[in-house]
């Protein structure tokens, strides 16, 4: 909060104050998901009065998470003393990354974006991963739901989380190719990840896409700028 805030910051304040105050399609007029709105404007309603540093403290709070989200990544990619050694290292280089300082704690959808992609990427992991007695079961077949519920809460964020789907898809059908019979067995898990995701997803991009903005100017800007 050191910092007065910035243009990107203002705009968010400005269509979260808009929310608040009943103009329920400022969120369409972004260009972006929701979430830098909605995260502002729920701390925005609960004190009434926002300065820099109620603003960015929920920022902070998921990009600290999300660097605490890697540490744990790091160790279950590499067993034993090794892996928390990975995790921390890793979560110290981003930490020193200029990305991640600048953006560290601005109210913005990076910080979002970070700790939703590192939590999908860990729950696709723990699915590939899934050791039940018999290699198959509900336990897997809930990683996969969280994945599904992260990475549409990352989307939901912005389109930047997109990058992380190639990875998770690449660990969900490992398992499948590596476990007999997984896919057919964890069938529910992967009808009601997909039921979620789409839900979540259609709650704001069909509205977006529908909204006499987004062909005007959001479709502009998605594919000139």
């Amino acid at each position: 909060g050191w910092s007065e805030f910035q243009g990107d910051e203002a705009l968010v304040l400005h269509k979260a104050a808009a929310t608040i105050d009943g103009r329920h399609d400022a969120i369409y007029v972004h260009k972006k998901g929701p979430a830098e709105i909605l995260v502002t404007a729920e701390v925005y309603a609960m004190t009434r009065r926002i300065d820099e540093g109620t603003a960015r403290l929920p920022f902070a709070l998921a990009m600290l998470a999300g660097l605490a989200a890697l540490v744990v990544v790091g160790r279950g990619l590499f067993a034993g003393a090794r892996g928390t050694a990975v995790g921390v290292a890793a979560a110290a280089i981003l930490s020193l990354n200029g990305f991640f300082v600048a953006f560290g704690r601005v109210v913005q959808y990076q910080a979002l974006v970070f700790l939703f992609g590192t939590l999908a990427l860990w729950c696709a992991w723990r699915y590939r991963h899934a050791d039940d007695a018999d290699g198959h079961g509900p336990a897997a077949g809930r990683w996969l739901v969280l994945c599904a519920l992260f990475l549409a809460c990352g989307l939901l964020s912005h389109y930047d989380a997109g990058l992380v789907a190639p990875a998770a898809g690449y660990l969900v059908v490992a398992r499948w190719r590596a476990v007999p019979g997984a896919l057919r067995r964890e069938r529910w898990a992967v009808a009601a990840s997909f039921a979620l995701g789409t839900a979540l997803l259609a709650s704001f991009y069909v509205p977006l896409v529908r909204h006499p903005y987004f062909q005007s100017t959001t479709l502009r800007y998605l594919v000139d700028v």
